[in-house]
């Protein structure tokens, strides 16, 4: 399993958990953000609650301002695939920067994993005309309804519709 982090403070957590956890043979933590290319990305930390932590351009309300700005390395899922086994499920949860991070995805995409998405209405569109193109079917987190409506709910899970 393979935890992708920017906030070096929560990486530490994130690493501290899996120590005491005796998941090291299991678990691989990533300090990074995802993108859409590889490099080099300004990385906001929230005031309020380090769990609306985004990169910079992204992010909600709920930040309650910026504490700082930390620069942070940039990859793409594609390119993960050159070091890391192709993933069966994904979960993104990336304060607005979803449709981002779904624009070098397809090389990921072509082994059909599950997705578990938060998606800001204002990329509820890019998401799912990216998903679309690998023949995803979409379910509300809540209850696992089948979404019917254009619009994706904030929980999304993405299933595709096989081969």
């Amino acid at each position: 399993m393979l935890a992708i982090e920017p906030d070096a403070w929560m990486t530490t957590l994130l690493r501290r958990s899996v120590i005491m956890n005796n998941w090291d043979e299991r678990v691989q933590v990533l300090s990074v953000a995802c993108s859409n290319r590889i490099g080099v990305a300004k990385f906001a930390i929230a005031k309020r609650s380090r769990s609306t932590n985004h990169l910079e351009g992204f992010g909600t309300t709920q930040t309650g301002g910026i504490r700082e700005i930390q620069c942070v390395a940039t990859v793409t899922l594609n390119s993960l695939l050159q070091e890391f086994s192709s993933p069966d499920l994904i979960k993104i949860d990336v304060e607005g920067a979803e449709a981002l991070v779904l624009q070098e995805v397809d090389k990921v995409l072509q082994n059909r994993p599950a997705l578990i998405i938060e998606v800001a209405k204002e990329s509820s569109d890019s998401v799912r005309a990216i998903l679309d193109q690998f023949n995803y079917s979409y379910f509300d987190g809540k209850d696992l309804s089948l979404v019917r409506d254009e619009v994706l709910p904030y929980t999304t899970v993405a299933v595709c519709n096989g081969a």
